[in-house]
């Protein structure tokens, strides 16, 4: 559990000046505002440093160090987070499916369901692609919308829950699914130990770090950065002495190293 002075300063790093209620509206905007301040970035991996998912070290990295992180680190602070304010929350353990159409993947990626007068939410903080900047009700074929795209649920007997995403000029893709049997913190190490240090990793390879603005979206992958504003997308190639300066400046990070 996070103190109350620990709390004020993750509330300063999201830019959140609000009071806390036990509310949807107070949940999304808590969403939204880890989005747009806290990238997703891969970039200890690459450095070769060794990922705690313990609450105090991510806290340490994330909001002492004003660092980003990836999906287990982003949603375990963030449960620490809902968890200290007095939510009830469940890890859940999912599937990545978007752009995987033809595959079945293994269990990869950390989501949390909230519960909030009565109700049941999936928030996550944890995404690299653009996904819901609000809490989605998990509630079977009803239709989201959080500006950017639509998302909506699905039951099947094979996979449990799927989220479905429908941006604007595409079909509905599967986005990821999950089960809702609990998990715990531990219960992640494995996995995040697998995609630091394996071959098949796609984390371990070269960059990769996104961040949302209020009218779009900011993307590193590779040498390639993407910067999308009000549906109009532009392309560049970042040279190496570019690179520092752009993350300070585009994702409010600063590295020790960066290779």
């Amino acid at each position: 559990m996070f103190s109350d002075i620990q709390i004020d300063a993750y509330f300063k790093r999201l830019n959140f000046k609000g009071q806390v209620y036990s509310s949807l509206e107070f949940l999304n905007e808590l969403q939204e505002l880890h989005y747009m301040n806290i990238p997703y970035e891969n970039f200890d991996i690459l450095n070769g440093l060794a990922l705690s998912l313990e609450p105090e070290s991510i806290y340490q990295k994330i909001i002492c160090n004003h660092r980003g992180g990836y999906c287990f680190e982003l949603n375990g602070l963030y449960f620490e987070l809902l968890t200290s304010l007095g939510f009830e929350v469940t890890n859940h353990y999912a599937r990545f499916m978007l752009n995987r159409a033809d595959l079945i993947p293994a269990r990869s990626h950390r989501v949390l369901k909230v519960r909030c007068n009565n109700y049941f939410y999936i928030v996550d903080v944890g995404v690299y692609s653009e996904s819901s900047r609000f809490a989605l009700e998990l509630r079977e074929n009803i239709v989201q919308h959080d500006g950017f795209a639509w998302y909506k649920f699905e039951k099947s007997a094979d996979f449990g829950w799927i989220l479905l995403q429908k941006r604007k000029d595409t079909e509905w893709e599967r986005f990821y699914s999950f089960t809702e049997e609990p998990y715990f913190p531990s219960d992640f190490k494995q996995c995040s130990f697998f995609y630091e240090t394996s071959s098949e990793s796609r984390f371990n390879k070269n960059p990769l770090a996104a961040i949302r603005t209020e009218s779009g979206h900011i993307t590193i992958k590779d040498t390639e950065l993407t910067i999308t504003e009000n549906e109009k997308t532009v392309i560049s190639t970042l040279r190496k002495e570019e690179f520092s300066k752009t993350l300070s400046e585009r994702f409010h990070i600063t590295l020790e190293r960066v290779d």
